[in-house]
Formats: structure tokens, C-alpha cells, sequence
């Protein structure tokens, strides 16, 4: 599944940078956007959300595994379990960062690599702390040092929420089911509302004149696209994922012989493509649309990645398919 999920992502920012370089033929790539089936690549930055409901679906994994070696509560593991995890993420990724302030410029010397590296030199010398800080996806987001590092801090962020609720959760078992429902919820309306407070579209809309700068102006991007209180549901989806299939392991379930979940799993890839060629509507359609809708639109189709994320997880750890 990470596999998978690397492979689109990597075919999605191979194409993005097409519209970042000279093009002969610019009409021929603006003419994609009013192109039915090409949503499906242009519209695949959500595939993203995958990672995000891994991750929540692995916190949850090991945190249960931890409480069911515990006999009493100890405050001591919500530090532990973010320091480690900041010592196993940041001495790398310092390093790419001082690689990219320093040495990256004179790996190449092609006609835009000047251009390009200096610029992200000088980037990584000026907002090297925002990254080690784990804070680039709100500080900085239009100077970027190692633009692609967003998805650590959010990631980074949404870890610290997850097992901030796993602690509670712990310490208050009742509060279990109102808890994440009360966080399930806020996580749906966050985008919805982000959405309709500033008038954007239903989708995060790839513009040519906002990749030519790599994104780091375009409000969608900033509000929308890499923000953690945006991109939350996908994360709780992983966790509560997690959480059933710590059940359902307890019970010695058979889900390959459960026709409700595999109904649900078959229907993972057809509504998967639905979602990314819903964003036709947005790309090609040039009148009104209602704000209200737009708002509930943005709010379940990113979140809804996630619980597909969650069933396809669920399912491929008991061998479903």
C-alpha cells in the first residue's frame, strides 16, 4: 500500500513539474484541466490522505500494544513516544537540510539549476529552524527549505494530537467513543469552514501560474492543502482504524468470510476514482456554484479518502482480496 501510494505520488509531482519549466506548447497542458479523465492525475494529489490514516492506523497499532503491556497508566510515554520519534526522524532530515544549504547547488549545472538551487539555498539558510521545529507547513510556507517537508511536520503534529487522545482514552476509558466522536466531527467541519470562509473551491485547485512557483503563494495551497488542522480526518480515520482492528483481532474475526466488508473492500478503487473525477465539476465548470454545498463537498471528499484508507488497511491486514 506504500508502495502504491509512493508510485502516484511520484507520477503526480513528475507531471507537476511540466508547468514549472519552459513548455513549447502551453495550450496542450491547460487543455488537460477541461479533460474528463484526466482529474484522475490532476486531482491525485489527494492520494496523499493514504499516508496520513497509515500513520493514525500505526499509532494506534503500537499504542495498544504498549497499554496491553501496562498495568497501570503512565504519563511518562506520551514524552517518550515524541522524543523518540523526533530522534528518529530529525538527524536525516537535518542532514537533507544542511545538504540543500549548502552542497546541492553544485550537483548540476543545467541551464535552470542555478535558478533553482540557489533559490532553495537560500531558503534553507534563512528557515533551517522551521523544519527541525517541525512547523514549515504554517511558518515560513512561502519560503520553503525542502517544500516536500510539509508532510513531516503535519504528520509530526497530527502524531503529538494521536497520542495525546490514546492518552486520555487510556486514563478515561469511558471518554473513549465521545472523544473521537467529538474529534471525527471537528475534523469535518475544519475544512468545510476553511473552505467557505475564504470562497475556495471544493478541491484544491492546481493552478499553471501557481506552479510556475512551486505553490508557495497560492492561498489554497497555504490554507488548505498542507495545514494539520486541515488534513486531521485522514489521521483520526488511521487511528480509529487501528483501534478496530484491535478488536477484531481480539475476537478472532474472519473478515474474508464477512460479505458487508467485502462488498465494502471492492468498493474502495470504483469510489476512490469517483472522488478524484469529481473534480471536473470545479475545473471545467465556469458558473456560480452554491458556497454551502462547495463547504460540504470540500469536508467529506478529502476525509472520505481516509476511511476508504482505513477499510483498505483493515482489509489487507487480514488478508482480504
Amino acid at each position: 500500500m506504500r508502495f502504491l501510494t509512493m508510485f502516484c505520488v511520484i507520477i503526480g509531482h513528475t507531471i507537476l513539474f511540466l508547468n514549472v519549466f519552459p513548455v513549447f506548447n502551453p495550450q496542450y497542458i491547460e487543455m488537460n484541466y477541461y479533460r474528463f479523465i484526466t482529474m484522475i492525475l490532476i486531482n491525485g494529489h489527494t492520494v496523499i490522505q493514504t499516508y496520513f490514516a497509515i500513520s493514525g492506523f500505526l499509532l494506534s497499532v503500537q499504542f495498544m500494544d504498549y497499554k496491553e503491556s501496562q498495568k497501570v497508566f503512565h504519563m511518562s510515554y506520551f514524552f517518550k513516544a515524541i522524543f523518540y520519534r523526533y530522534v528518529r526522524l530529525t538527524p536525516v532530515y537535518a542532514f537533507m537540510i544542511l545538504f540543500h544549504a549548502t552542497l546541492l547547488i553544485d550537483v548540476q549545472s543545467g541551464p535552470l539549476w542555478k535558478h533553482v538551487a540557489e533559490t532553495e539555498r537560500s531558503f534553507c539558510r534563512s528557515n533551517w529552524w522551521t523544519n527541525l521545529l517541525y512547523v514549515n507547513n504554517y511558518v515560513h510556507v512561502g519560503e520553503p527549505c525542502l517544500q516536500h517537508g510539509w508532510y513531516l511536520a503535519t504528520d509530526f503534529q497530527m502524531f503529538i494530537i494521536g497520542v495525546t487522545l490514546h492518552m486520555i482514552m487510556w486514563r478515561f476509558p469511558k471518554s473513549t467513543k465521545l472523544l473521537l466522536s467529538i474529534s471525527v466531527f471537528i475534523s469535518y467541519v475544519i475544512p468545510g469552514v476553511v473552505t467557505y470562509k475564504n470562497k475556495f473551491e471544493g478541491v484544491v485547485i492546481i493552478r499553471p501560474e501557481s506552479q510556475k512557483y512551486g505553490m508557495w503563494f497560492d492561498d489554497v495551497y497555504k490554507k488548505i492543502y498542507i495545514p494539520t488542522h486541515t488534513n486531521s480526518g485522514t489521521y483520526l480515520a488511521g487511528m480509529v482504524a487501528g483501534l478496530l482492528y484491535n478488536k477484531l483481532k481480539k475476537k478472532d474475526l474472519n473478515l474474508r468470510q464477512n460479505r458487508a466488508f467485502i462488498w465494502a473492500w471492492y468498493a474502495i478503487v470504483p469510489t476512490g476514482a469517483l472522488l478524484l473525477l469529481s473534480a471536473y465539476w470545479f475545473y471545467a465548470c465556469t458558473m456560480d456554484k452554491p458556497a454551502f454545498w462547495i463547504a460540504i463537498y470540500a469536508a467529506i471528499m478529502k476525509n472520505l479518502w481516509g476511511v476508504l484508507g482505513g477499510v483498505m488497511i483493515i482489509g489487507s491486514a487480514f488478508g482480504v482480496g
